[in-house]
C-alpha cells in the first residue's frame, strides 16, 4: 500500500440508502421512513491511494449495492462520497469515468469475440475510435489475455472471463478499480493467479487502488490491506487483518486428542452452542478432534464435558491459534 500520509483517494461519509420494504398488509398505508428499509446504514470509510480495500461479508449482507452506490450508478438517500476530490453529488458522470466496475455476470456477449465485445464497452467510456483498438490490445495484455483476442467469449472458462472483466474494467484507466467477487465459482490454480493479478499488475504495476467485495475470508485475509467486515448494510468492523484478528482474540481453535470417536458423538458434538466447525482426522494411531469455537464463556468445557459423557477419555487439549472461521463469525456478529 502506498503512503498512507497523502490524501485519501475515496471518501465516504454517513452513506445511506434504502429501498422500499415489501408490499402488502399494512405497509400499503405506510409513508416516509416507515415505508423504507435501509440497506446501507451510516456507511463511512476513506480508501488509500494504492491500497486493496476488501468489503467482507455473507451474501445479502449488502456489498453489491455498496459497490453499484459507490461508482454513482445507484441513488443513495444521503450521506457524501467523494472521489479524487470530486463530490459525487454534484458530478456524477465524472465519477463513473474514475471508476471500472468488475461485476460477477460482466453482461458480456457470449457469441462475439473478446476483442468485439471489449469494442463495444471502450465506445460506452468515450474512447476515441482511434485508440480503442490499442486500449483493448493494452488491456488484453496486461490481464494476460491477448491470445484470446479473437475467441467467443462464451468459449471461455470461468477464470478467463473473470481476466476479461477486469480488462474491461481498466478500458478507461480509471484509478479506482472495483471488483465484485472475482473469484466466485474459479478453481483454486485460477484464484491464485487473479490473486496475483490484482496484486502484482493492478497495484503494484499500475498503481490502482482497489475495493474487492469478498464472502471469502481467506481471500480478504490474503489479498486485502484493510478489510471491513459488513452485514445487514452497516459495518462492524474494519482495519487490517492482523488487527482484525486481534480485536476478535478470544475467537480460537483448539485440537483435542481422544482415545476413540464415532458419529453418534460428532453429531451431540455438533450440537454444542458456540461450535463453529468441526473435523475429526486418523493420525497414526491418535483419534484428532479439530474444533473452531466463539468466544462464549465455557464453550470448551462444554464440548468436554460431552466428549466425558460419551464414555470417551481426554487424552489432550492444545490451542491452534486463532481461528480464522471464528474470527469472521464474531466480527459479523458483532453489535455496533
Amino acid at each position: 500500500m502506498n503512503d498512507t500520509g497523502a490524501a485519501p483517494l475515496l471518501v465516504v461519509d454517513r452513506l445511506v440508502k434504502s429501498y422500499p420494504k415489501q408490499r402488502g398488509g399494512w405497509n400499503v398505508f405506510r409513508r416516509g421512513s416507515a415505508a423504507r428499509k435501509n440497506v446501507l446504514d451510516e456507511i463511512s470509510f476513506a480508501v488509500q491511494r494504492g491500497e486493496i480495500l476488501g468489503i467482507l461479508g455473507p451474501n445479502g449482507a449488502g456489498k453489491t449495492t455498496l459497490l453499484h452506490t459507490l461508482a454513482a450508478l445507484s441513488y443513495w438517500d444521503s450521506g457524501t462520497i467523494t472521489l479524487d476530490g470530486i463530490v459525487a453529488r454534484k458530478h456524477p458522470m465524472a465519477i463513473r469515468r474514475r471508476v471500472g466496475l468488475s461485476t460477477v455476470d460482466g453482461n458480456f456477449y457470449g457469441r462475439i469475440t473478446v476483442r468485439a465485445n471489449l469494442r463495444f464497452f471502450g465506445t460506452l467510456c468515450d474512447i476515441k475510435t482511434a485508440a480503442l483498438d490499442d486500449r483493448i490490445g493494452e488491456v488484453l495484455e496486461l490481464v494476460g489475455m491477448s491470445a484470446r483476442a479473437s475467441s467467443n467469449y462464451n468459449t471461455l472458462s470461468t477464470g478467463m472471463r473473470q481476466r476479461i472483466n477486469i480488462a474491461r474494467a481498466l478500458l478507461a484507466d480509471p484509478p479506482l478499480l472495483m471488483l465484485d467477487e472475482p473469484t466466485r465459482a474459479v478453481d483454486p490454480i485460477s484464484t491464485d493467479s487473479l490473486h496475483r493479478l490484482i496484486r502484482d499488475t493492478l497495484v503494484d504495476k499500475l498503481g490502482k487502488t482497489v475495493i474487492l467485495a469478498t464472502n471469502l475470508l481467506d481471500e480478504a485475509w490474503e489479498l486485502c490491506d484493510r478489510v471491513a467486515v459488513l452485514r445487514d448494510g452497516h459495518i462492524r468492523a474494519l482495519g487490517s487483518p492482523e488487527q482484525l484478528q486481534h480485536s476478535a482474540a478470544a475467537s480460537r481453535r483448539y485440537r483435542i486428542i481422544v482415545d476413540s470417536l464415532g458419529d453418534d458423538l460428532l453429531g451431540r458434538l455438533r450440537a454444542v452452542p458456540g461450535l463453529l466447525n468441526i473435523t475429526a482426522s486418523l493420525q497414526g494411531s491418535e483419534q484428532r478432534i479439530d474444533v473452531d469455537i466463539e468466544p462464549l464463556e465455557n464453550a470448551l468445557t462444554a464440548l468436554l464435558r460431552t466428549v466425558s459423557a460419551n464414555g470417551v477419555a481426554v487424552r489432550d487439549v492444545t490451542s491452534q491459534g486463532l481461528s480464522p472461521a471464528a474470527v469472521f463469525a464474531t466480527l459479523v456478529n458483532r453489535s455496533q
